[in-house]
């Protein structure tokens, strides 16, 4: 076999006489492995390329975005950039941006988010002596300010006290009264 000879001088003459010492479940085995390996190769090229023309069709595809003057003129041209990425995100966002102001007329509608603040947590010194441990204050009275809440009072600090020694206190974890200040956006 001429074949032999060469494949020993590629490989090294101890892994061919190893192969065909073998038996056939094992030439079999090894025939089945490396078809795996070049299918598996295969695979991983292609792979490469389709990342390497998506990367390149993005770069391409955010310099016609910058130079374009309206959304109108990148969707017209975005199917030439087609494997990149960006197009997909720039079409889903350009259709709600259609749709938003399809439905007002030609203006897009005002985002307004309001959030309640969280209820406010009201903590003494440590006077339990453990280790790790916030003691609660002892509540004299609801801490609701009558006249109003200001940014340097927002609540009624006279209505919470030290616990006393080796005590937790008696006030509850939060004051669901007592909110801290909420978030309030207009965005038109």
């Amino acid at each position: 076999m001429p074949f032999l000879p060469l494949l020993a001088a590629f490989v090294g003459g101890e892994i061919v006489d190893m192969i065909s010492d073998s038996g056939a479940v094992a030439k079999v085995v090894l025939v089945v492995l490396l078809s795996f390996s070049l299918i598996s190769w295969a695979i991983i090229l292609t792979k490469w390329g389709l990342l390497r023309r998506a990367r390149v069709q993005s770069g391409r595809f955010v310099r016609a975005f910058r130079k374009a003057q309206r959304l109108q003129d990148v969707a017209a041209v975005a199917d030439q950039f087609r494997p990149s990425p960006l197009v997909g995100v720039f079409e889903g966002g350009f259709e709600e941006y259609k749709r938003q102001v399809g439905a007002t007329g030609g203006l897009v509608r005002n985002v307004t988010s309001i959030q309640r603040g969280m209820p406010i947590v009201i903590t003494a010194p440590n006077t339990a002596d453990i280790s790790g441990l916030t003691s609660r204050a002892n509540r004299l009275s609801s801490g609701i300010l009558t006249s109003g809440q200001t940014a340097n009072e927002w609540f009624n600090t006279a209505a919470f006290v030290s616990a006393a020694a080796f005590s937790l206190g008696s006030d509850s974890r939060t004051e669901p009264a007592l909110r801290a200040p909420g978030i309030r956006n207009f965005d038109f």
